[in-house]
């Protein structure tokens, strides 16, 4: 996930919030600067079949202008040890193919990039841009 005004909608972050409260195989990370959400992290399961169970998802969202200051490596890390707490085998996520910072800093922790979704994602504008699927065995 990108940055995003989705965390400035706090109808939609509580929704998001309650979906995850219950789950225990599932959380959601908030990172707050004074009043401001600046950044989240999600880790949602790829489904509840036995043959998929080993696997989570993994999402993260950083304001812009917060980039560079470690709130990603920190909200990273929170979600690495839930996902490992939870007994997932592997952690996947995509990210667009132009958010290169987002790229590093996933292979950084530990990422290996094994796939490409082309026009995974249409713009406003009709363009289309492909998403780099990566993973991490825990």
């Amino acid at each position: 996930m990108q940055a995003s005004d989705e965390i400035d909608d706090k109808k939609t972050l509580k929704q998001m919030i309650y979906a995850y409260e219950n789950d225990e195989r599932q959380g959601l990370f908030l990172a707050q600067v004074g009043d401001v959400y600046v950044g989240m992290s999600q880790l949602s399961m790829v489904g509840k079949r036995k043959r998929v169970a080993h696997r989570c998802n993994f999402a993260i969202s950083i304001l812009k202008e917060y980039w560079g200051q470690g709130i990603g490596t920190s909200l990273f890390e929170a979600m690495l040890h839930i996902a490992k707490a939870c007994d997932y085998e592997q952690i996947e996520l995509e990210v667009v193919e132009s958010n290169e910072r987002g790229i590093q800093l996933y292979q950084k922790m530990g990422f290996q990039i094994y796939g490409k979704r082309p026009c995974a994602m249409r713009y406003k504008d009709g363009s289309y841009i492909s998403e780099i699927l990566m993973y991490k065995s825990l």
